[in-house]
């Protein structure tokens, strides 16, 4: 198999559900960050990978892929080990699963990640969001303040879809441990969800909406994630993105 390069930023939600996918799957990979902050995706060696400038993106090979979606398709249909996160989409499984991660993925996570920010009334819990990134918002208060209402309005629905589809997943199987979003097997979906949950916990709105009176089975299914290993790993990548500033501090 060629070598696996994939392009990120630790701080970046998209970057981190690739990430997740290829640690569920057992993929080694070499990581390049790109700082989004510092203006590396403005660099000209970076657009001729992405001409939108946006990270995440994977190259296989001399095969480049963007788009944290697609990429992931792109994992789990090319590199054929670890778990099978994309059922095929002609069966029950699949539909279901395609039709999840485009509620999640369809979700404005900019708006709601830098609206919380400007909105501090919204936390119920401190942030965990470096200072450096929560002056770099390139959000203004009053350009976001529309948007983050009509957002967090159509994200109360959607996390309730994912606590039923989470309560429905108990009901269905004996063995309380292995459950996710759609039977024994982690999927795509519970990717994404993964490290929305991930997001919310960071910016300080998670138990708004997930706690033990509202939701306590999706709390229970987030609570679950803490001793597994990719999201040790994946905790230890995001908390690098403190060095990524500190270098470029120190470079200024």
């Amino acid at each position: 198999m060629d070598d696996v390069n994939l392009y990120y930023f630790p701080g970046s939600y998209y970057s981190l559900k690739v990430i997740l996918a290829l640690l569920e799957k057992g993929i080694p990979y070499k990581g390049h960050i790109v700082n989004i902050h510092g203006g590396d995706q403005s660099h000209e060696w970076f657009l001729r990978l992405n001409p939108k400038g946006e990270v995440p993106v994977m190259k296989v090979g001399d095969t480049v892929y963007p788009e944290s979606e697609h990429i992931i398709d792109v994992i789990d249909e090319m590199l054929k080990c670890g778990p099978k996160l994309v059922p095929e989409v002609d069966d029950r499984l699949g539909s279901e699963v395609r039709e999840t991660r485009k509620l999640l993925h369809d979700l404005p996570i900019d708006v709601i990640t830098f609206g919380v920010l400007a909105n501090r009334k919204f936390q119920t819990s401190d942030n965990l969001f470096p200072q450096a990134l929560q002056s770099h918002s390139r959000f203004t208060r009053e350009g976001i303040d529309t948007q983050f209402s009509a957002t967090i309005s159509e994200y109360r629905k959607q996390i309730q879809t994912c606590s039923s589809d989470v309560r429905t997943s108990v009901e269905e199987i004996v063995s309380g441990e292995g459950h996710w979003l759609f039977g024994p097997e982690m999927t795509a979906a519970d990717v994404t969800l993964i490290c929305l949950l991930i997001r919310l916990q960071m910016i300080g709105i998670l138990s708004r909406y997930v706690n033990q009176e509202v939701r306590p089975e999706l709390l229970r299914y987030f609570n679950r994630l803490e001793t597994r290993a990719t999201i040790i790993k994946l905790n230890e990548i995001m908390a690098s993105v403190k060095y990524v500033y500190m270098k470029r501090a120190i470079k200024t």
